[in-house]
């Protein structure tokens, strides 16, 4: 992690606004339909390009790639970690607190969501659609997305040329996950998990892909 003795460094945490044009396609293909990859990435690599620019412009130290490529900071882990497999929206087994049930289902699991229903039913649906079908855990889990990594870090580190700050992380690091990963699971809906199934994540947490994902630059990048 960069530090300072001088000042305190600014960065920030979560995704920032995607373009409307990523974001329908990410919706298309959640959805199964065919999309182009080719034109999805480069419009990716644009945002992502915009997104650095901009925090450097308005001052912030350590900036983030936005997540641009990802559809949301919780659903692209099932793209990213064996185990998991998708279920029917409709499946009443599924809890009322996954995030990829529909909004009239999750609505009651909040009491603000409860207490201002009628704003809630019409803002909620629109502004934060699922982002990904309702997932549960059936299997070990372990690292897959060893190509979608080395794409998002390769698109990070072009955005960070000519851009001077003192550093750059991607939107998720893998030590987030490991801490992340009990919270997880009972939001996709797991409700008994066999231990073992975690060990497989727990080793490669530790190894250098963790730091891979936590921070592109340990130094000054201009």
């Amino acid at each position: 992690m960069k530090t300072s003795a001088s000042r305190i460094l600014t960065t920030h945490v979560g995704s920032m606004p995607r373009p409307e044009s990523i974001k329908a396609m990410l919706r298309a293909r959640l959805a199964g339909q065919a999309v182009d990859e080719a034109q999805l990435s480069a419009r990716v690599e644009e945002a992502v390009a915009e997104a650095v620019l901009g925090q450097a412009r308005v001052g912030i130290d350590v900036v983030s790639d936005g997540e641009m490529g990802k559809t949301s900071f919780l659903a692209y882990a099932d793209e990213r970690l064996t185990g998991f497999i998708a279920m029917n929206t409709g499946d009443p087994g599924i809890p009322s607190s996954n995030a990829g049930i529909s909004w009239a289902r999750r609505i009651d699991t909040r009491r603000e969501w409860r207490a201002f229903r009628d704003y809630y039913e019409e803002y909620l649906p629109r502004a934060m659609p699922p982002s990904a079908a309702p997932t549960v855990c059936q299997g070990p889990i372990a690292y897959k997305g060893h190509t979608q990594l080395r794409r998002d870090l390769e698109t990070f580190t072009a955005a960070l040329r000519g851009v001077t700050v003192e550093g750059g992380k991607t939107g998720a690091t893998l030590s987030v996950l490991a801490l992340a990963i009990p919270l997880a699971l009972v939001l996709v809906g797991v409700n008994a998990v066999n231990a073992t199934h975690l060990q497989p994540l727990l080793i490669p947490l530790s190894i250098p892909i963790g730091v891979g994902l936590a921070g592109v630059g340990a130094g000054k990048v201009s």
